[in-house]
């Protein structure tokens, strides 16, 4: 019963829709993966789930619904999609209105380096 896909029951809205949809019916995570991130790169996360991810999810259980896929290709699509989802790193918080920030270090002369030269050069604590 299971089968890879090549046409899903719905069009695709766009070849990308295919592939991504493709690769998650193949049980291929590498290459959705890549496809995800190629599509995060042109768009943005939410644009992509909602213009790619969820109606390939919903396309895949169309399909399942049909008998055209088993169920296993649909579980495991929807891990996969799960798995890039989770792995995306947080959104960095927004700084409008704060003064610019920087951070650096100038070796050796921490205070505690100071002290440190202090005592071996006199014995003793200054």
């Amino acid at each position: 019963m299971a089968q890879s896909a090549t046409q899903s029951s719905q069009p695709a809205a766009s070849p990308l829709l295919a592939e991504f949809e493709k690769a998650l019916i193949d049980v291929d995570a590498p290459g959705a993966e890549k496809l995800f991130k190629a599509g995060i790169k042109s768009t943005s996360p939410l644009e992509f789930m909602d213009d790619v991810m969820v109606p390939a999810i919903e396309n895949i259980g169309s399909r399942w619904d049909e008998g055209k896929i088993a169920l296993s290709q649909m579980f495991m699509a929807t891990r996969i999609s799960e798995k890039l989802v989770n792995d995306l790193p947080p959104p960095a918080p927004v700084r409008e209105g704060q003064p610019k920030l920087a951070i650096f270090f100038i070796l050796g002369l921490s205070r505690i380096g100071q002290d440190r030269r202090s005592i071996h050069a006199t014995g003793e604590w200054l």
